[in-house]
């Protein structure tokens, strides 16, 4: 005869049941079969619209997504545990900060954490895998770009930090935007090589590169040629002057002089032909301009590209340059008021790129970009103010020219150069702003 089960042993065997219950449950990660489930990862930024994310950097808000969250006890990225608050968190929801010393990659020392946000609650635990966390004092920038007026097929170098990551380039073009080869994007940590795809060249704008999976932009400066005001060095009127220079006209003169393949329509040079440049504080050579009429040249016949209500800080005066030997001593000088001299001042700035035992080598035609925020003490407004400003003198004047002394007392110790020549083609003025 059976003998009936009594109450002690019933509550047992329940005990036990819940007991295993409870284990499975909180072996159940994001496959969506437990009690505790991470369906989804949302950001949560003020004044951002939310997007459902795979990624996010270190010190960003987030919001996950899913069941069982109630009962929050702790929260972990990459193994790393991150500060709550209760009022943050339903059944469905938990809003929270990423904590900044979340590791990266490789720096994650449990590689089962490794891509996982886990969260830990009285109903057990849930787990969303696959997850890339990013820190924020690594991510990308672009901060200039090698040659900004190319041709199709010509290899440029995007210039930065963090870009080693960088999958994707795609260029301004008259559809929006075109793709470069994959095949042809060799990144690094400071740069990204890249060959100018088809399709581009008539419109200017912004270079995209993605990186871990985001967008960075350069300043839209690319192919900006309706900002040129100097394209042959005897244009009426802005140029007013100049010594120890030769022009080049026409790509054919500007191959013979340079030896490259690929040229800009007219150039100039310092000298006609590669000299010794001695040290010293005078002119190796230069040329003298009105950039107020440039400017005002550009206002009336850059169909809008250009207008004199664009905040001076938004804008460059850009230029392309090419040396025959490695730039290692002196400086290119742009002067805004050719009557003052010195170190870098409200009127003047002294471009020297290379640095005290490290050349600046040209492989061909490079970029030179001079911010006007780069000019010490000017007063930012718009470009009308400026030009109002440069023709408060009647005869005040602007000179591109090169010496060769430690102008402004860094450190940069002149040398003598032997053979050196300088080429200098398309003045122009450009937009810095990046797209957001």
């Amino acid at each position: 005869m059976k003998k009936k089960m009594n109450n002690i042993q019933f509550r047992f065997l329940v005990g036990i049941f819940l007991t295993v219950s409870v284990f499975f449950v909180s072996c159940e990660d994001n496959d969506g079969q437990g009690a505790v489930s991470i369906d989804s990862v949302w950001t949560n930024q003020l004044d951002v619209e939310s997007a459902k994310i795979e990624a996010s950097y270190n010190g960003l808000w987030v919001r996950l997504e899913g069941s069982g969250f109630s009962g929050l006890q702790a929260i972990y990225c990459n193994g790393v545990k991150c500060d709550f608050q209760p009022t943050f968190v339903t059944e469905n929801y938990i809003t929270f900060q990423i904590a900044s010393t979340v590791p990266q990659n490789s720096d994650v020392e449990d590689e089962a954490e490794r891509g996982t946000i886990r969260v830990v609650t009285i109903h057990g635990e849930g787990v969303y895998r696959d997850f890339l966390f990013k820190d924020k004092n690594k991510m990308p920038a672009i901060s200039g770009v090698s040659y900004t007026l190319p041709e199709v097929g010509d290899v440029i170098t995007i210039e930065g930090s963090n870009l080693e990551n960088t999958t994707e380039v795609y260029f301004p073009a008259a559809t929006g935007e075109v793709a470069a080869d994959p095949s042809t994007i060799v990144a690094n940590t400071r740069s990204v090589q890249v060959t100018v795809p088809s399709g581009t060249g008539d419109t200017s704008g912004a270079i995209r590169i993605v990186c871990n999976g985001d967008p960075f932009y350069s300043p839209s400066y690319m192919f900006f040629r309706k900002g040129v005001f100097i394209h042959t060095f005897s244009e009426t009127d802005i140029i007013t002057g100049g010594q120890s220079h030769t022009k080049y006209v026409g790509k054919e003169a500007v191959a013979a002089a340079t030896g490259l393949g690929r040229n800009p329509e007219n150039a100039i040079s310092w000298k006609a032909s590669p000299a010794t440049v001695s040290v010293g504080s005078g002119y190796f050579g230069y040329v003298r301009l009105l950039a107020n009429k440039g400017f005002r040249w550009l206002i009336d016949n850059s169909d809008g590209a250009i207008t004199g209500g664009m905040k001076l800080a938004d804008l460059a005066i850009q230029f392309d340059l090419y040396c025959n030997v490695p730039w290692s001593s002196g400086a290119l000088v742009l002067r805004m008021d050719k009557d003052r001299g010195g170190a870098n001042q409200q009127f003047i700035y002294n471009l020297s790129p290379w640095s005290v035992g490290s050349p600046y080598t040209f492989t061909g035609w490079r970029t030179m970009t001079v911010k006007f925020s780069q000019f010490n003490g000017l007063q930012l407004g718009t470009l009308s103010d400026y030009i109002d400003l440069l023709e408060t003198n009647a005869s005040r004047q602007q000179i591109f020219g090169f010496i060769n002394y430690d102008v402004n007392a860094d450190g940069h110790t002149a040398n003598v150069i032997e053979n050196f020549q300088m080429f200098m083609a398309n003045v122009r003025l450009v937009p810095v702003t990046v797209p957001e």
